[in-house]
Parts: C-alpha cells; structure tokens; sequence
C-alpha cells in the first residue's frame, strides 16, 4: 500500500522559513554597507572635508551643515538602511520561488528586454516616487511622515535617506510588489537600486556638479541637485526623483527652472 505524502512535513514551516531568511539578513545589510553606505561617505567627504575639491564653489547654499544636524542625517540612514535590508532580503527570497515574475538567465527575455526593464523600472519608480512624496507633502501626512526628512536647513548626501519609518516603508515596498507585475532579472534590480541610491544622495548633495549647458539640452529633463535642493527650500515645488518629467506635467515645476539653474552656475564661477 503506497503512503500518502506528509505534504505538512514536506512543505517548509515558518521556523525554517525564518531562520534561513535572517540568516542571510545580516549578509545583506554588510554588503549594502559596502556597496552604497560607503560611497555616500565618500561623497559626504569629498564635497565637505576636501577643501580643495574641484566643486568647492558649486555650493548651492553658502551656509554650512550644522554638525547636530548632520549626526540626525547619519542616524535615520542607518535605520533606513536596517529597512531597506528587510525589502532587498523579502526581495531575493520571493525570487527563489516560483510565484514571481523574476527570471534567472538573461538569455530567456533578451539583452534588449534586459536593458528595456532597467529603463522601465527607473521610470515607473520615478512617477511611484513623485506620487507619494507629493501625497506626503499634505499638510497631515507631512506633519507625521515627511517632515523628518526636511528637518536640516542645509541637506547633505546622508540626508537622501534621514526618513521616518513609514517613508521608508512607502519607499521600499515598491522593490517586493514591482517583481510580481513585470519580469525582472536579479540584476536589473541592483542596477535599479544603484542608480536610486546614488542618485538620490547626489540629489541631496548640496553641490551642482552639472555643466551650465545642462538645461540647454535634452537632458534638462533628468533631474539636478539644484532642482531637488529647491524643494528643500520651499516644499511645495519639484516632487520628482530622477527626472523633472512629472513637475512639469503635472504643473509642480518651479518657474525658471532654467533661468535659475544658468544663475546657480555663474555664481559658482565667480
């Protein structure tokens, strides 16, 4: 007589589930120190520590960061890097099983479709981004959620990610929903990532790296950290992430962008 499979004992309980799932947290949580905490020290350093910088006069604020001010941007990164851990880790574990639209072998979709999704997934990223950060600028939920992260009067690179809790949980849950709508590559999503994190401390830099031409060009619609600091200052303008394609349809765009923009560059060669 054959024996009816014991498909409790044979499917895996939550015990196991959880220990191979903290297991490899903290693995996690060091490589995302290494591959992203770090370069934005590194960022941090070069614009505010290395006097002889090339960009030292491509300040946009010419007041200083206060100290007290920088250690708030320093603790709250922490603690969204410790979140942020928690959706990349949720992340690579969905990827493991069959229910997701993740895909392991490039070749299955294509190189074009590779580089297609990266580019779809900044895109999409940047309208979930102008969606929730516009949202969380209501005067309600900017009291509770948002107003953390606009607490120091002059930004720095460890500001991109000084957010409360429930930010970072609107922020990131994007990473463990996307991979069930469209198929994506493991390392489509830590392109994507790369990009988002960098890019996002840049934003915050307080330095306008970009040539003047920039915004005589088609680029213009990719965003700056001049733009992205403006926000900082008057809140209710430049909503967007990577690109300001969003302010300008939606009409959040600051007026003479441009004009302002050419103005932040010329002071800066005086």
């Amino acid at each position: 007589m054959s024996k009816t499979p014991n498909l409790i004992n044979e499917s895996p309980n939550f015990q196991s589930v959880s220990v191979e799932y903290f297991s490899t947290y903290f693995q996690t949580f060091g490589a995302l120190i290494l591959q992203f905490v770090l370069p934005i020290c590194l960022m941090f350093a070069f614009f505010y520590t290395w006097k002889n910088q090339p960009f030292k006069n491509s300040k946009i604020k010419k007041r200083e960061p206060i100290v007290r001010f920088i250690w708030h941007e320093v603790r709250y990164s922490v603690l969204s890097f410790v979140l942020l851990t928690f959706f990349i880790n949720l992340d690579t574990f969905l990827l493991k099983q069959n229910f997701t639209k993740g895909y392991g072998d490039i070749n299955q979709y294509g190189i074009g479709y590779f580089v297609f999704s990266i580019a779809a997934l900044l895109l999409i990223y940047d309208l979930y981004f102008y969606v929730v950060h516009r949202l969380l600028h209501h005067k309600n939920l900017y009291k509770l959620i948002h107003s953390l992260h606009h607490r120091s009067p002059t930004i720095t690179p460890f500001g991109a990610f000084s957010i409360s809790f429930w930010e970072g949980f609107f922020e990131f849950i994007f990473l463990p929903t996307i991979i069930f709508l469209m198929p994506l590559h493991s390392l489509a999503l830590v392109i994507f990532l790369t990009i988002y994190i960098i890019f996002n401390a840049y934003i915050h830099s307080g330095f306008e790296i970009l040539p003047r031409f920039w915004v005589k060009t088609p680029f213009k619609f990719l965003n700056s950290a001049f733009h992205h600091d403006f926000h900082h200052s008057k809140l209710k303008c430049n909503f967007g992430l990577f690109t300001n394609i969003w302010d300008r349809l939606f009409g959040t765009q600051m007026e003479n962008y441009e004009a302002e923009f050419l103005k932040i560059k010329e002071e800066s060669q005086t």
